[in-house]
């Protein structure tokens, strides 16, 4: 079975600052053009500093991520303990306003129920609600088009693994599987504790959370391949990502 979020957070964060990182640099004719760049633009900044700030720009905003997610791991574990004790499923208390419990001071097993049906038929209600990827105006509400987007390749390497889907992720072992979900939020920085093959997201840029973790671990990724594209990825069975070509294949 898959390592579950909350049992790995704290062996996950030591096996990042144990990597090892190529320091990264610039060749001095690129430095000075873009030290008169920032002149120009009215920066009294140089290449060395703009690099020192987004370095710390970056750490600062990981480690942010990865103290929000630690609290929320420990508000789900908690929620996930307090539908055991009324004897109801994780998957079930997923659907719990978390701003009810808040304000419930009489809470019972009767009312959590009500509460998770009442959200349950409106989730259902919803997902029949297709919204854009980027909301551009009023109209993008009532018509848009999906179009095929070109996705944020890591690495330069070639795999080929059985597909594992958001619904199957406690299902089986991750081990060498590539995983297909739709974010590429701090939420599923627990799959790297699981030696996942390849990561394949429906949503996210080449500067996104996953994409990041993705290159400190040299893990083939394919980020933000869009909603058309990851209808098919997430369907197959099957895939063969070569991030070098930036190409990925359904092979069954």
């Amino acid at each position: 079975m898959p390592t579950a979020p909350s049992q790995t957070r704290r062996s996950h964060h030591h096996r990042f600052r144990a990597l090892e990182f190529r320091k990264y640099s610039l060749d001095e004719r690129t430095q000075v053009r873009v030290t008169e760049y920032l002149h120009k633009s009215g920066l009294k900044i140089d290449c060395e500093q703009l690099l020192e700030f987004c370095k710390k720009s970056i750490e600062g905003r990981e480690k942010a991520k990865f103290i929000f997610t630690g609290a929320v791991s420990d508000i789900l574990a908690q929620l996930a303990s307090l539908g055991e004790s009324f004897n109801i499923h994780n998957f079930d208390m997923s659907f719990l306003d978390i701003k009810w419990l808040l304000r419930e001071r009489n809470c019972n097993k009767a009312h959590i129920l009500d509460n998770l049906i009442s959200n349950r038929k409106q989730h259902r209600a919803d997902l029949w609600v297709k919204l854009p990827s980027t909301i551009l105006s009023l109209r993008s509400l009532h018509l848009h088009e999906e179009c095929a987007v070109r996705p944020n390749f890591v690495t330069k390497k070639c795999i080929c693994g059985d597909v594992v889907t958001e619904q199957n992720l406690f299902a089986s072992s991750l081990e060498g599987k590539i995983i297909v979900v739709e974010s590429a939020d701090p939420g599923w920085d627990w799959l790297f504790s699981n030696n996942i093959g390849a990561l394949v997201t429906c949503y996210g840029g080449a500067n996104s959370h996953m994409a990041i973790r993705a290159a400190e671990l040299s893990l083939p990724a394919a980020i933000g391949v869009g909603e058309v594209k990851f209808k098919l990825f997430a369907s197959s069975r099957t895939l063969q990502i070569d991030a070098l070509s930036q190409m990925i294949t359904k092979m069954r």
